[in-house]
């Protein structure tokens, strides 16, 4: 397991330069005369394969590493496959996507890139009730559930696509209802489980109860302020600027954990630093 967590980290870190050089190839084109691939068929595949090739492998690689329950209770081959369709997705968006934009093939790397996410989810859900109970566990469990629930933006652009809706506000908001169960839900919620599970481990009393059920509650209805572009109800607004509201309360108590680490550390510091500083060094005589 620790082979396959260092494979990830380290093909996420690899993926993560790809895109900064096809984030590097996107700014440039103001200055490119002409290119063989077209930029929107590039962007496309930029932004799926930072999801699919960067972000989804660390943060895979890093629940391996701070969930050690998680690989006793989950077999070896579960963790294998689900890297492997994870990892093989992601390139296969980076090839097809700027080659050919939204297409059989690009649509099906896309599809197995989330049914992969689905399998994650599935296979963690199953054992999650014989773990002992833990606010991180929570924030995972949850992470898990929005990442799912996000897949509904991309699974409905193909159908709305097919209706002849293609840039319209209800296209637009599929897109922003993945992009938003991604950022607000399923990467922010995976973090904090990280970061949560790191205290617990150093038995540190947290606020993180408050903060799992401030955000839990905020994440659904702060879409809301998604869709604002196109000018909703004043009921949107509302809905959003509640849910707004409720994560600034959930950022206040989370500001007050976010020190006892920095502490935990300095504090691990300063005893090596004092144990240095009793250490007796050699000395050395210098030769004349």
């Amino acid at each position: 397991m620790e082979r396959l967590q260092r494979l990830l980290i380290g093909c996420a870190f690899v993926n993560l330069f790809i895109v900064a050089l096809l984030g590097l190839l996107l700014r440039s084109f103001p200055f490119i005369s002409s290119f063989p691939l077209e930029y929107k068929n590039i962007l496309h595949g930029h932004s799926h394969f930072a999801f699919g090739g960067w972000v989804m492998p660390a943060l895979l690689g890093l629940l391996i590493k701070c969930f050690p329950e998680l690989k006793e209770r989950i077999a070896y081959r579960h963790w294998r496959n689900i890297s492997f369709l994870l990892l093989f997705s992601a390139y296969g968006m980076l090839l097809s996507f700027p080659l050919q934009g939204y297409r059989v093939v690009s649509i099906l790397f896309s599809t197995l890139s989330i049914a992969s996410g689905f399998y994650l989810a599935i296979t963690v859900w199953k054992v999650l009730p014989l773990l002992k109970p833990s606010v991180s566990l929570q924030f995972l469990k949850a992470g898990l559930f929005y990442m799912v629930l996000s897949s509904i933006g991309p699974l409905a652009t193909g159908p709305l696509i097919a209706m002849g809706k293609s840039g319209t506000p209800v296209y637009f908001d599929a897109i922003y209802f993945y992009l938003h169960f991604q950022y607000n839900g399923w990467f922010l919620f995976a973090v904090l489980a990280f970061f949560y599970r790191y205290l617990e481990e150093k038995r540190i009393q947290t606020n993180s109860l408050k903060v799992f059920r401030l955000l839990n509650m905020a994440c659904i209805p702060t879409y809301f302020l998604s869709v604002l572009w196109h000018q909703p109800s004043m009921l949107f607004n509302a809905i959003g600027g509640i849910g707004a509201l409720v994560q600034c309360f959930a950022l206040i108590y989370l500001f007050r954990d976010l020190p006892l680490p920095l502490q935990a550390i300095s504090k691990v510091i300063h005893k090596l630093c004092h144990k240095l500083s009793q250490t007796e060094l050699p000395t050395i005589k210098m030769i004349t």
